[in-house]
């Protein structure tokens, strides 16, 4: 898709400009951005972020709706909208909007791991435990990942498991206190 040149300027200056934590300007580029091409749906997407930074979730919501509505691939900013409904409390919509970003964009681990804590706090351990083994096959090194996986297996009992996932964390960086501590709780039962 071919986007207008000045628009995609204002849009990056925005994403430094959000680096930068200069959210009020950010926030101006990305209007400009929408404002120079309505079709832009990053500039949305990234609009939205700064409303969420901002505590206006319902504005958050439905920039992410349009950057959807204008770019059906971009799977950030469902998994943008996910999280809203998540802390909300709104479980069938987050469950709904992190699938749809991951059959946007199937690799997408930080989907897999927000589903999988989606999952667990829900009690469905099984469905947490798949999402979430499918976020350690895609990234190794993603050890929140794999230190989640280890509480849904200690929950479904499974502790050989559960030390094995924790065993790869501290593998992965040997100063994880959390996972140390983890470790030696279940070791002490």
């Amino acid at each position: 898709m071919n986007y207008n040149p000045e628009a995609l300027e204002y849009l990056n200056k925005g994403i430094d400009l959000l680096k930068e934590n200069k959210d009020d300007e950010a926030e101006q580029a990305f209007i400009k951005a929408m404002e120079l091409d309505d079709k832009l749906a990053p500039a949305y997407n990234n609009y939205g972020i700064v409303k969420i930074l901002k505590g206006f979730l319902d504005g958050a919501l439905d920039a992410f709706k349009k950057a959807t509505e204008r770019d059906p691939r971009l799977f950030s900013a469902y998994s943008n909208a996910a999280s809203i409904h998540q802390s909300r409390g709104e479980n069938d919509k987050a469950e709904d909007l992190y699938k749809r970003s991951l059959q946007v964009n199937p690799n997408n681990v930080d989907s897999y791991y927000n589903l999988g804590v989606l999952y667990l706090d829900q009690n469905k351990f099984e469905d947490a435990r798949k999402v979430l083994e499918k976020a350690c096959q895609l990234d190794p090194n993603h050890t929140q990942s794999f230190f989640l996986l280890s509480s849904v297996y200690f929950k479904l009992e499974d502790f050989y498991a559960s030390i094995a996932n924790l065993q790869h964390v501290i593998s992965k960086n040997a100063d994880d206190t959390k996972a140390r501590y983890a470790l030696a709780e279940i070791y002490r039962r």
